[in-house]
């Protein structure tokens, strides 16, 4: 770093969240930085038939937003199975098992 202040100059700053942060410099510059937060991928996990029931583990939810559990036997037309508000960040799925061969997705809502 030029400690007159000159070009060349450099800084970093961890942001903790997302949002919208104006910056001034020591030599009259300014400008703004826009910073979106990182979004954790949902996970599904744990696949496994237990008491006659398909069933898996689901993490990344956001408290707060919906989620759709989506089935399909042929990754082109999916079945909405079930939907919910998360108000934690994990849930479990689990149905009979009917089908031989059935593909699942989690979608959620931005």
């Amino acid at each position: 770093m030029d400690p007159a202040g000159g070009s060349g100059d450099t800084a970093s700053l961890i942001f903790t969240s997302g949002g919208y942060y104006p910056y001034f410099d020591r030599i009259g510059g300014s400008g703004s930085i826009t910073v979106v937060a990182a979004v954790a991928p949902i996970t599904m996990s744990l696949p496994k038939v237990v008491s006659g029931q398909f069933q898996f583990d689901i993490s990344g939810l956001t408290v707060g937003k919906t989620n759709y559990i989506l089935a399909s036997t042929n990754l082109t037309t999916w079945l909405s199975l079930r939907t919910n508000v998360a108000t934690v960040s994990t849930s479990s799925f689990a149905e009979p098992p009917a089908f031989s061969r059935r593909f699942y997705r989690v979608q959620q809502l931005p």
